[in-house]
């Protein structure tokens, strides 16, 4: 049997009883005394040991140190539950009267213990590692009350079909067939992932109240806290995978940041991690998915990373991206049409001779591309290594030119040019991929259209490469802000309400590109033009506040 342990001092009933002359002397038992026990007090002992002041020193002998230490480990381990005293919580966002960051949505809640640990000889040895069933990191796990009670005061049908009818007309990475499957044997007691990405989805439906701070709304905050809880908890799912994704959506959307970089950050790596960016040759979470529809989900998330990816570099140079290049033999999600209905669909590679419009390429695909080929502009941009290879760095400019004005053509063609129409209940995916193909050209020819080129370049003799790329920069700019950008603007404008925040950007630089014209020689195209842009902006600002910015 083991020995009763003692604290080095009384506790504070039984000092309090000595301060009133009552004569009941403490027995010092961990974790309660007995006098605290007979009358069923709450005992507790001070943590500090009582300082004699007519000590010469002050000073602690190590005896009384290592008696102190083991004291408050003992208390920490013994001290019952019903003693711990919870902040008085009761939703996301509340604040304590003692402090003004947000406190968590629920204090007592935690992962059960049947939650499986991760495998570690993934990490250690991936070669002797057995892939995992894709269910095998997603313990049964019950729900904190806060999601319970948010999912169900929000009703969870009009959670999906807010979401289904918005923000997955251009980034539909779901299956609508299969939530809606999982949904009927939904269970708040060991559903925990799916019923993240429910909350993740009325997060980025919702979108926050005009008075709300984005940072600050209770769904967001609960979001946030749930995902941390389930990480913790070593749940590893494409579920969790695609809430992270909105989340991240949300924090771009609405210009929170750092939290949106790092939180595609943190998407990349749960992906990689999962090997969906090379399934050929990296290793291998989980075993091979036994359906076309879920592989073709798998496809469509990690499309969406590198596509937030690329999007939340494109104002700040030299930076490295989060997700790698895409490889030879990747495929292009398949068309919406037969996504959308649950169908079985073709995919198209993604390195291809030439864009064509014959090919039943999807929105999302066209996305993916124009995504793909702005992180080729990306990595020219910040890549210093070639930088004093004059020649070569030209080359690989005005190949890029070539392709981006390509894409550009076969979007105008494949879309714009055939009776498109957001009020004929068409996708607004496309405009998804004319924006970041238009903020690719602009980039692009933002490095090569001014008169003085940059240091490296002032330091070695001017090419005639240089004077025909600056040419080619000063007409493409011209182009885009008179005349591409009004293939974006105009639908966009009656249906401002479909529009994503991943067209801001384009706008945005394009309404700047037009006030340096402005300033050079007020051209009044370029005044009416720049006036359609910040208009823009404007209203789309009021479904996405990162338009305000």
């Amino acid at each position: 049997m083991a020995s009763t342990q003692f604290a080095a001092l009384a506790c504070k009933s039984c000092r309090a009883n000595l301060q009133r002359k009552l004569k009941r002397k403490c027995t010092r038992e961990l974790p309660a005394c007995s006098l605290c026990v007979r009358l069923e007090k709450n005992c507790e002992y001070p943590l500090q040991p009582h300082r004699d002041d007519s000590s010469s020193d002050g000073s602690k002998t190590l005896a009384e140190r290592i008696q102190y230490l083991e004291q408050k480990f003992v208390q920490q381990e013994h001290a019952p539950t019903s003693n711990t005293q919870e902040p008085d919580v009761s939703f996301a966002g509340t604040t304590s009267a003692t402090s003004n960051l947000p406190i968590p949505p629920w204090t007592s809640w935690a992962p059960p213990s049947r939650s499986r640990a991760f495998p570690e000889l993934y990490i250690l040895d991936s070669d002797s590692f057995s892939k995992n069933a894709p269910e095998a990191l997603d313990p049964g796990m019950p729900l904190p009350p806060d999601v319970v009670d948010t999912l169900l005061s929000s009703g969870i049908q009009k959670i999906c079909d807010e979401y289904f009818s918005g923000t997955h007309s251009w980034l539909p990475v779901l299956i609508k067939k299969r939530i809606n499957h999982q949904l009927q044997s939904f269970d708040s007691s060991n559903n925990a992932s799916l019923a993240l990405l429910l909350l993740c989805m009325k997060l980025v439906a919702d979108g926050p109240l005009e008075a709300e701070k984005p940072s600050a709304t209770p769904t967001y905050l609960l979001a946030r806290e749930f995902w941390k809880a389930l990480e913790n908890a070593s749940v590893i799912t494409l579920h969790l995978l695609q809430s992270v994704v909105l989340i991240a959506l949300y924090e771009m959307g609405h210009g929170i940041f750092p939290a949106g970089y790092l939180t595609v950050g943190h998407a990349a790596r749960i992906g990689i991690l999962m090997g969906l960016h090379d399934r050929r040759n990296a290793a291998q979470l989980f075993i091979q998915s036994e359906t076309w529809t879920l592989r073709e989900e798998e496809r469509r998330t990690w499309w969406a990373v590198i596509i937030l990816d690329r999007f939340v570099h494109l104002g700040t140079s030299g930076l490295p991206l989060a997700t790698p290049e895409p490889g030879q033999g990747d495929l292009l999600p398949c068309s919406d049409e037969g996504w959308m209905e649950g169908e079985v669909g073709s995919n198209h590679p993604l390195f291809s001779s030439t864009f064509s419009a014959n090919l039943d390429i999807g929105h999302f695909a066209s996305t993916c591309q124009a995504s793909h080929i702005l992180g080729r502009v990306l990595k020219h941009r910040d890549d210093a290594s070639n930088r004093r290879d004059r020649p070569f760095r030209l080359s690989e400019a005005k190949q890029l030119h070539r392709t981006l004005v390509a894409l550009d053509s076969d979007l105008v063609q494949r879309y714009f040019g055939t009776g498109f129409s957001l009020l004929n209940g068409d996708t607004g995916a496309v405009f998804e991929a004319f924006a970041l193909c238009c903020s690719a050209r602009l980039i692009l020819y933002d490095m090569y259209g001014c008169n003085e080129p940059d240091q490296t370049a002032s330091q070695q003799a001017r090419l005639p490469e240089d004077t025909e790329m600056q040419q080619i920069a000063l007409d493409g700019i011209k182009e885009i802000v008179t005349y591409r950008m009004s293939f974006l603007s105009q639908p966009l404008i009656m249906r401002t309400d479909l529009a994503s925040p991943l067209v801001c950007h384009s706008l945005y630089h394009s309404a700047s590109e037009c006030a340096w014209f402005i300033k050079e020689n007020q051209a009044s195209d370029m005044i009416s033009a720049m006036k359609t842009y910040v208009d823009l902006l404007m209203e789309i600002g009021k479904r996405w506040m990162i338009a305000r910015h």
